[in-house]
């Protein structure tokens, strides 16, 4: 999967908008990424036969901070949002005029 690229160019309020909004998406898919594969990873050590409980319990310490890591992002994902939400403008629904 390649990076998105950034160009540097000048924009009107509505598209500066949405390209926070597209930031914040591509940060939720990144993070949802990161969270996946380390789901992955432990059904992986889970099915080793070999697995010890020295290793379940440092894989579990990486867990916690990738865990910890995560809510941190989600909190700076959500201050993004937040911020911006207010900017967004609905189009008008045919049917409730």
């Amino acid at each position: 999967m390649s990076m998105p690229t950034i160009t540097l160019e000048e924009v009107d309020f509505q598209e500066a908008l949405q390209n926070v909004l597209a930031s914040i998406a591509l940060g939720e898919a990144g993070l949802a990424h990161i969270l996946n594969a380390t789901g992955m990873q432990l059904q992986h050590l889970i099915a080793d036969p070999n697995v010890t409980v020295e290793e379940l319990t440092a894989f579990n310490e990486a867990v916690a901070e990738i865990a910890t890591g995560a809510a941190d992002l989600e909190t700076a994902i959500k201050d993004k949002l937040l911020a911006v939400i207010g900017f967004v403008e609905y189009p008008q629904d045919a049917n409730d005029e």
